[in-house]
Formats: structure tokens, sequence, C-alpha cells
């Protein structure tokens, strides 16, 4: 005959130690208990979860961070162009234009022109390229930055006071001043113009008898849409 659980025991049942089964099955005629099964699934679950989180964040962490340091793709697709991968070539004008799809930039034969591409060297893209100009003749000097790659870009801004033009087609954003150095004006331009997806920002400054010199003329003359 089985004795009845005593109320100690009884603290035992709630347990969930493997070693009371045998117990009391032997000495109270218990059943063993039933687990949980519900329990011991979620239980289980939020373990698997836990592990494959921190499997993801050990693969996937390192992938962010070396692409945003060393200039590979991230895993959305984006390029990082880090600024140790960028490197410079001297190419000239006909180079620029076959890489211009709409604009066309003609600089009369009166510039002496010094032309740099700068590019990415791990994914070899252009990114911009400068062009220095001098005409003596006409005592102008420009520096045009032509951002030609959607993925990078053009970082300078012109000041509140800026006016707006156009010019070709070129909806041209700018900002004139001089100074009077009789019988001379030094006359600065800097203006900026988005056409095509192609990025256009000019420095331009020429020694002039006109507070307002030939800067619209140069545009003009020089930036034409295909």
């Amino acid at each position: 005959m089985k004795h009845s659980v005593s109320k100690e025991d009884k603290e035992l049942l709630k347990q969930d130690k493997p070693w009371l089964d045998a117990f009391l099955q032997e000495h109270y005629g218990v059943a063993p208990k039933k687990k949980n099964t519900k329990r011991v699934w979620v239980t289980l679950t939020a373990c698997a979860a836990a592990v494959a989180l921190v499997l993801t964040l050990a693969l996937c962490l390192p992938r962010v961070f070396r692409s945003s340091d060393t200039g590979k793709t991230d895993m959305n697709g984006e390029k990082h162009y880090a600024a140790e991968n960028r490197t410079t070539r001297e190419v000239d004008l006909a180079e620029v234009n076959n890489d211009l799809q709409k604009i066309l930039i003609e600089f009369s034969a009166d510039y002496v022109l010094d032309i740099t591409c700068c590019y990415d060297s791990v994914y070899n893209d252009t990114l911009y390229y400068v062009i220095h100009g001098v005409n003596e003749q006409t005592l102008e000097d420009v520096l045009v930055n032509l951002y030609v790659n959607p993925d990078f870009a053009c970082t300078a801004e012109l000041e509140l006071d800026k006016e707006t033009t156009n010019v070709n087609g070129f909806d041209l954003d700018y900002i004139h001043s001089f100074i009077f150095d009789d019988p001379f004006y030094t006359v600065s331009y800097k203006s900026l113009t988005e056409y095509s997806g192609v990025t256009v920002y000019i420095e331009y400054t020429q020694l002039s008898l006109s507070e307002n010199g030939d800067f619209f003329d140069f545009f003009a003359q020089t930036f034409l849409v295909k």
C-alpha cells in the first residue's frame, strides 16, 4: 500500500528534477510529471533565434564596416569611395567629352588647358574631372569641376545671395563679385549647374575693363548641349 504524499514531498512535486521521478513513483505511486512540450518548444525556439542573431551579426557587421573603410560594395549594393583610394591621371578634352552623354565642352584655341581625371582605384570608376584653363588674350583664369559619377556628389555650395539665369539651356546659379583697381576690375564668378546627371562647378576670374566681365560669354561658348 502506497503512502500518502506528505506536505514536504508535495513541495518536491512542484520541482522539475529528473531524479524525482523514480523516487516519487516508488514511494507514492505518483506518475512522472509530463513535460510542458509547448514551453520547451518556445524555450528552444528562443534560444535558436538568439544564436541565429549572434551568427548574423558576426557575419554581417564586419562586412559593413569593411565596406566603409576600404571602398568595397556594401550589402545594399552601394559603393563607398574611400578617400585613400582616390588617384588622378592627366587626360585630354576628347576623353572628357567621350564620358559626357548630353554635354559638349569646347574651349577656344587661346586657352591653355590642364585636365585631370580623379578616379577610384578600387572600382576604377571616374569620380570627377578638373579642368584648369588660362587665356592670356582675354586675361581669364577658369577652374571647372565636372562631377560625372551619380554616386559621388559635389560638395560645393553657393551662398544665399546667389542669382539664377539660363544659358544655352543650363539653369545656372551664380555669385558675382568684383574689385576695382583703376583702370581694371578683378571680376569673379562662382557658378553651379546640373544637367542630365552631371554637376558643373566653376570658379572664374578675369581682369577686365568692366565690372561684369565676360563670364556669360565664356559659358555660352564653352558648354553646349549635345
